[in-house]
């Protein structure tokens, strides 16, 4: 219980400073920087990524089940991604390319903060 609960206090430490940085990144006046919803982006993985964590604390770390909801999941998270990028850029022409960099960017940090769990989960 202490791990989850450890793991939800990084996570919120974590995602707090991706969005002091994301929020400095965004005001950098730079066309690939400048986006005015970063907290969408922020949040958008902050809550992904605890539904991740729950969906792999349910399953044995030993089965193939495990190994298959951990590509499940990236799948999906990627694709969803995919899908969100696209439609952030129909909606908001004239930030869509900050946007876009803003999203893969965290993309990138949160999944290094969530395989980092996931190596510490199955270890234990």
């Amino acid at each position: 219980m202490t791990l989850f609960k450890n793991y939800y206090v990084r996570l919120l430490l974590f995602s707090a400073a991706v969005f002091v940085l994301a929020t400095m990144l965004a005001r950098v006046p730079n066309r690939y920087f400048e986006s005015p919803h970063v907290y969408i982006i922020t949040s958008f993985f902050f809550a992904t990524t605890v539904l991740a964590n729950l969906a792999f604390t349910k399953s044995d770390t030993k089965s193939r089940d495990f190994i298959m909801k951990i590509m499940a999941v990236s799948a999906g998270r990627l694709l969803f991604s995919m899908i969100t990028i696209f439609v952030y850029s129909r909606v908001a022409h004239g930030h869509a390319l900050g946007f876009a960099v803003h999203f893969m960017l965290q993309y990138v940090l949160f999944t290094i903060f969530e395989l980092s769990y996931i190596l510490k989960f199955i270890r234990q």
